[in-house]
């Protein structure tokens, strides 16, 4: 039967859909009916404005007021917590990267100013009276505690199996080597050295991650706000606590992801599965377990989402502001974060259009400005930092910035060009209004049918047709990746297409289905009753859903890929399921009269949301990467001594993953031999490096690496290691079982 058959449409989702009066979601609770029933103001309320129900009815918009979510359900608390957090993380991360980028980074400077800007990030951003005064439940707080042993559940888990990634062979292992170089040398730059340029040898000191600059000096690539975290907590704790750090960051996610659930879904321990089910799916553990920027994105993005939601509650610029610097941090994470940014000059333009009378609308000009006005800094000092401390990296990916910084400009231009227009013609603004205001049923039901059939076509018949794009590099790659699993030679396929059978195979059919439906109804909250928790999750994380579900643009083999997910997409997916069910279970409750077989629904709607990602988990819950590879490195450090110098054979893959390696744990100059030299050469080399006061030593990853570098060289085993619960790499499913990653290091050294 079809959903208009069974009278379950976008329309149906909507208490009162069909009655005379502007329709409540059902997934909220109203803020006026609060008001009369508790005799406490609603969570959005300022002195001398109109309840946000009346104001629908007198809004000059057709959409109503964004005056601020319904009441938040959950305790006042958890929002402090939250706020915390995120201070934290964005003043120690941003703090940390402005020292680093100036060349001075250090624990004794980063601690005691980052501790300051949490302090005063706090201070302005932290609950007031009239957020402490709204009502209390107790199930509320037992589900924000609930909430809370979640995440610091996922957080013991993490450590537990937790990696140690220490090879530069991937995004992770270069992070974390960038850090552990910032936390003992204090800038983000190696000097140039001239200990090989005096042997009469080519050389290279490029590896992984590295770019050679025209003075000789090396580097780093990305952005490097999460490699700061991890050099802060190196200099707090040492390499066990930097190891630590995507799992800190990922608890803080979950409570930051509950936070801006509890204000969009009326039954919070529906939200708290959809968080558990979304902490335990296996993309979201993959990032948190290893040294991925995502986590500090994710903090940043859903930390500044919960300040802004907080923003339009109590209409505080200082709130705004900082949320406005959490998201525009999100830029000194990862290079491509612009696109967290371009969503938020229509968001600004939506709230000042939808201001029912100048009064409101001076009472929303502080979030508004202060919102815009606090992304500029943490910005522009991403944007500094890639430009000036990783330019090639940026030069490589032009193109793409390009497009990214383009679409800024676009929203923006538009954002100013609609609020000129709208100011200039107050006629056709009013026919506007006019015009809207009687065709907002019409207009959110079209646009959430074509949500919800766009949606379930991308799902169910997108995957039919393969689609391509790849080359070069990445093209070979995939190739490479087919051929090792005994699939068909496709090399330029992007898989694509697959997007959404990605999220079945890691959250489960039930919430896909049941997102596609809460999708559906976020875009009619938001247009029909003007949700600010919808439409801020629909602008502000939607859009880039809807994009990285379009085309992911990376390399397509899983767990890799899915990276791109957990930032936004996939706890998108989490809330909108969590409303979907609730939305189903209060339906059902109407049509059964009764609570019963509502609670039922709810129930086995939310042990659905948690079991399907734990069962795509359970097979390889103990994943980690390179878990013991640190303690061969560390012995390989103690075998080479204090005074060597390594040279690694041109194009070994040891020559491309350890040379930061060695220099981060064996404090030791490396370089790499641009081409093969005779045994006597090298002699020569030995001798001129002898009167450096320096051992030449030659690496590889083996014998034949080695004697064809340096032919008649004979090299011996110096540590070897084995990673035996790796994720598997998969192409057409999730990973399901182990594999083993092998890192072996021979050495020959000259005398």
């Amino acid at each position: 039967m079809s959903l208009p058959d069974m009278g379950l449409g976008p329309k149906a989702l909507l208490v009162g859909a069909g009655s005379t009066g502007p329709a409540e979601a059902v997934g909220q609770v109203s803020p006026g009916p609060l008001r009369d029933e508790e005799g406490v103001a609603p969570a959005g309320a300022v002195p001398g404005q109109e309840g946000p129900v009346a104001a629908r009815v007198a809004a000059p918009f057709g959409a109503a007021v964004m005056a601020g979510p319904a009441r938040p359900s959950c305790p006042v608390w958890l929002d402090l917590v939250v706020v915390i957090a995120t201070s934290a993380v964005l003043s120690f991360g941003g703090i940390g990267l402005f020292l680093a980028d100036l060349g001075h980074y250090s624990a004794r400077l980063a601690f005691p100013l980052g501790i300051a800007g949490t302090a005063a990030a706090t201070l302005l951003a932290r609950p007031r009276a009239q957020e402490r005064a709204r009502p209390r439940r107790r199930s509320w707080s037992v589900t924000a505690l609930g909430a809370c042993v979640v995440a610091l559940g996922q957080l013991a888990w993490n450590v537990t199996d937790m990696s140690r990634h220490v090879v530069g062979d991937r995004d992770p292992g270069v992070y974390l080597l960038i850090g552990k170089w910032l936390a003992e040398h204090g800038s983000l730059v190696v000097p140039a050295t001239s200990l090989w340029s005096g042997t009469g040898v080519s050389f290279s000191t490029t590896s992984a991650g590295v770019y050679t600059m025209p003075d000789g000096s090396l580097q780093f690539q990305f952005a490097h706000m999460m490699s700061v975290l991890l050099a802060e907590a190196n200099g707090l704790g040492g390499d066990g606590l930097m190891f630590m750090v995507p799992a800190v960051l990922g608890a803080i996610g979950l409570c930051a992801i509950y936070a801006v659930g509890c204000r969009l879904v009326r039954r919070p321990w529906v939200v708290l599965a959809a968080v558990a089910g979304f902490a335990l799916c296996l993309p979201e553990l993959n990032v948190t377990r290893d040294a991925y920027s995502e986590p500090a994105t994710q903090v940043l993005l859903w930390g500044g989402v919960f300040l802004l939601l907080r923003a339009y509650e109590t209409r505080r610029g200082a709130v705004a502001c900082v949320a406005g610097l959490a998201i525009g941090g999100t830029l000194m994470t990862h290079i491509d974060a612009v696109i967290y940014l371009a969503p938020l000059p229509l968001f600004a333009t939506l709230g000042w259009l939808t201001a029912r009378d100048r009064h409101d609308r001076r009472s929303l000009a502080p979030v508004i400005v202060f919102g815009l006005l606090g992304v500029i800094p943490t910005a522009v000092l991403g944007t500094v930092d890639v430009l000036v401390r990783s330019g090639r990296y940026y030069e490589n990916l032009t193109p793409q910035m390009h497009a990214l910084y383009a679409l800024l400009k676009l929203t923006t231009i538009l954002a100013v060009v609609i609020v000129v227009a709208w100011t200039a013609r107050p006629a056709l603004a009013r026919r506007l209004s006019s015009w809207t205001a009687g065709h907002r049923k019409l207009l959110s039901s079209v646009a959430s049918w074509a949500v919800g059939i766009g949606l379930a076509a991308a799902w169910a018949l997108r995957p039919a047709k393969a689609v391509y794009g790849l080359n070069g590099v990445v093209s070979a790659m995939v190739g490479q990746y087919q051929a090792s699993l005994g699939l068909p030679s496709q090399p330029g396929r992007t898989y694509a297409e697959q997007t959404l059978r990605w999220f079945e195979w890691y959250i489960g059919p039930i919430a896909v289905a049941l997102a596609i439906i809460g999708l559906c109804v976020l875009v009619t909250m938001a247009i029909r009753s003007g949700s600010v928790t919808a439409t801020a999750l629909l602008v502000l994380v939607g859009g880039i859903a809807a994009l990285y579900l379009w085309g992911p643009s990376n390399t397509p083999d899983q767990i890799w890929v899915t990276r791109r997910y957990a930032t936004g997409a996939l706890p998108l997916f989490a809330l909108a399921a969590a409303l979907a069910l609730d939305v189903g279970a209060t339906a059902v409750a109407r049509v059964a009269a009764g609570r019963a077989w509502a609670g039922r629904i709810a129930v086995v709607g939310a042990a659905g949301l948690v079991a399907f990602p734990l069962g795509t988990l359970w097979p390889v819950r103990d994943f980690h990467t390179e878990a013991n590879f640190l303690h061969t490195v560390q012995d390989v450090c103690s075998l080479l001594g204090p005074h060597a110098a390594v040279a690694f054979p041109g194009g070994d893959y040891d020559a491309v993953t350890l040379p930061i390696t060695l220099q981060d744990w064996c404090h030791i100059p490396t370089a790499v031999l641009a081409m093969p030299q005779p045994e006597q050469e090298m002699v020569y080399v030995a001798d001129a490096l002898k009167r450096q006061g320096r051992v030449l030593w030659i690496l590889g990853s083996s014998t034949a690496a080695i004697s064809g570098a340096v032919p008649g060289l004979s090299s011996t085993l110096l540590g070897t290691a084995a990673s035996n619960e790796e994720l598997a790499r998969a192409l057409e499913g999730p990973p399901e079982h182990y594999a083993t990653a092998v890192l072996t290091i021979y050495g020959a050294k000259f005398p």
